[in-house]
């Protein structure tokens, strides 16, 4: 195919500023590598969030004249509440601040936006309709009672609002010393192309990119200059190149090509397993069973949860069943140990030491589901949660990419597509 001049020289401009903008930001991405946040899911739990705050120091460090202080301090008197509450309950009659249907996801339609102020005047909305009952006694420093003034249903309702503010506060105060990095991550943010993979009559929408209705060509501009940005090219050129491009030939077509291998590469590496372990294997020619070795846990309560929540969730129908196989020793084994306060995590993809926290009773629904989570990270599969800093609006932007998938959100489970990917790591 030939081109005109016109569009060769917009092609070569086009090429020039991507290059330049791509070592610039391998420059950024280098310096910051120094300075990575801790990690953090998406749905931490108010508690987690308590003990990684208390860890890394955050809240002792706090100006008592700071904003977020008494968003802290009232989330913290609800958790503690509810503590005191079932202290004094017997088993099975114990209040639940998680659980399966309290877990609503952050879909990629609907992304939480956070900062300071977005923090507060949630907090304050919430705090104005909440019953006075409520809001006097976690208000107040006095002792807690140790009964609620609500029935339970109502009681718990009100108090996974406050722990809600508390953990958004304090999300955002242990976010604020690593924007930088945050900032860098916006190149993950698949947005684009997940929404143009799904636009209908997308190439004759390209194609007819003057004849669009402003609001259209908006929505498209911002999609398409995200797959740019996936390439690590500053957004804000990507959209001045589209534009420049599109008034030119009065396409959008050119671009869409250009760089939509680049938007499903980054969003496709969000489903792939990475450095997939070599102490498991297929016990079956059809590969439907799945024998993955672990070390001994420290006790037969610790050995029987583990078989219990991963045997259960790595599993598909008939088609896939994983087992775990114990060993009493054996080198760099898979295995979980419990530290007091930790964050859950794994050492990486592939990585083959879970730590989860000693403070947490095992038979909480967010720990059973975490033990869950952080063994598809041993298999190698990575988060499908997304979180960056918009440094123009000043806002963490978060979403999950799938509600329904276990690595996405905790409301997921395993899907035939992680079937299908452990088969092809898993040869």
């Amino acid at each position: 195919m030939l081109m005109s001049s016109t569009s060769v020289r917009i092609h070569r401009a086009a090429l020039a500023f991507i290059f330049t903008s791509l070592l610039a930001a391998q420059s950024v991405s280098a310096a910051q590598k120094a300075a990575e946040p801790p990690h953090m899911d998406l749905e931490m739990t108010a508690v987690e969030y308590r003990a990684l705050m208390q860890r890394l120091g955050t809240e002792k460090n706090l100006s008592r004249a700071d904003p977020l202080q008494p968003v802290l301090n009232f989330g913290k008197r609800a958790i503690e509440w509810v503590e005191t509450i079932n202290r004094a309950r017997p088993a099975g009659q114990q209040l639940e601040l998680t659980n399966p249907q309290s877990t609503g996801g952050i879909p990629i339609d609907q992304p939480s936006r956070s900062n300071q102020e977005i923090v507060l005047e949630r907090w304050t909305t919430m705090k104005a309709a909440m019953p006075a009952a409520i809001r006097s006694v976690l208000e107040a420093t006095s002792a807690l009672p140790a009964t609620a003034p609500l029935d339970d249903e109502a009681f718990i309702t009100q108090m996974r609002l406050a722990v809600r503010s508390y953990e958004h506060a304090s999300r955002w105060l242990l976010q604020v010393p690593y924007l930088s990095s945050y900032a860098a991550r916006s190149r993950d943010d698949i947005r684009g192309y997940y929404f143009l993979s799904r636009e209908p009559e997308l190439e004759k929408s390209l194609r007819g990119w003057t004849s669009l209705t402003a609001e259209k060509r908006a929505k498209l501009s911002d999609w398409l200059a995200g797959i740019c940005h996936n390439g690590g090219v500053a957004k804000d050129r990507c959209l001045t190149t589209l534009q420049q491009e599109a008034a030119s030939s009065g396409s959008a077509l050119a671009f869409y090509q250009r760089f939509v291998t680049t938007g499903k590469q980054r969003y496709d590496a969000f489903f792939r397993v990475q450095n997939p372990r070599p102490d498991g294997k297929w016990t079956d020619s059809a590969k439907t069973a799945f024998q993955q070795e672990f070390l001994q846990a420290e006790t037969a309560e610790i050995q029987s949860w583990l078989t219990e929540n991963i045997e259960d969730e790595w599993r598909f129908g008939s088609d896939f069943q994983l087992r775990l196989k114990y060993s009493a020793s054996g080198r760099n084994l898979p295995r979980v140990i419990f530290e007091a306060g930790a964050t859950p995590h794994v050492n990486g993809l592939g990585g083959a030491i879970i730590t989860m926290d000693a403070n947490r009773s095992i038979q909480e629904y967010s720990v059973r589901w975490t033990i869950r989570h952080e063994f598809g990270h041993v298999l190698g599969f990575p988060d499908c949660y997304i979180e960056f800093f918009d440094p123009t609006e000043r806002v963490m932007i978060n979403y999950q990419i799938d509600l329904d998938n276990l690595m996405c959100s905790r409301r997921g489970h395993i899907q035939a597509h992680h079937v299908d990917e452990f088969r092809r790591a898993y040869r």
